[in-house]
């Protein structure tokens, strides 16, 4: 992600202009899911390991803040 993209953002943006709706749809509920398990930030760092996320969270999100974050990235902008 650092070599291909600006920032955390922008990848995500990316990935929702260059993915399939349904796709990005079921992402966005899997995201809204995983933060309705209402883990401790520890928790949500293991996770997000576990599921393979590869760079850390950009300050000064944590991991469920940043998660919440990518689903309204993918929702959209004005949306």
């Amino acid at each position: 992600m650092p070599g291909e993209f600006a920032d955390h953002a922008t990848a995500v943006e990316d990935y929702r202009d260059s993915t399939d709706p349904h796709l990005v749809a079921r992402l966005i509920g899997e995201l809204h899911e995983l933060l309705a398990l209402d883990l401790d930030g520890s928790d949500y760092a293991v996770a997000v390991a576990e599921l393979g996320m590869e760079v850390d969270p950009p300050a000064p999100y944590s991991p469920d803040a940043w998660l919440a974050r990518v689903a309204d990235l993918l929702i959209g902008p004005g949306l």
